[in-house]
């Protein structure tokens, strides 16, 4: 009788020990998860963050004598993966800046892509009214 005690003793004991490992191990695979997702939107803000400032400063440079009256202009500039410029062959990012001119109103937009699946990461549209100087009519 001594015998069959300890057998279901460490069989429970060897039950417990399998359900604690499991739970374990879930546990340990959300955990994974987690910080995976949270891996990804860390990059995905960054990214955002350099976005929005490049397509700030873009729009600010923005000058009254950038555009011709009556026409439109297209500039894109290339960064790397580290948004450092750079040429178009090593390129991770573009900021294109489309500008037009009527009258005394310019009007673009700023788009920053990124170029190896072409996925806008931030787009700022631009109004810059151009002062009227001596001898414009």
């Amino acid at each position: 009788m001594m015998k069959l005690g300890r057998a279901k003793s460490s069989n429970l004991f060897l039950l417990e020990l399998i359900i604690a490992i499991l739970f374990f191990s879930i546990a340990s695979a959300v955990c994974v998860q987690l910080f995976v997702k949270s891996h990804l939107l860390s990059v995905e803000t960054s990214q955002l963050n350099q976005a929005v400032n490049l397509a700030s400063g873009a729009a600010e440079s923005v000058m009254d004598d950038a555009v011709a009256d009556g026409e439109s202009s297209e500039n894109c500039d290339y960064y790397d993966e580290t948004w450092k410029p750079c040429d178009e062959t090593g390129a991770a990012y573009s900021v294109t800046v489309c500008l037009s001119r009527k009258d005394f109103q310019i009007t673009g937009n700023v788009v920053v892509q990124r170029t190896e699946d072409a996925k806008t990461l931030y787009e700022l549209p631009i109004t810059h009214h151009v002062g009227r100087r001596a001898g414009d009519e």
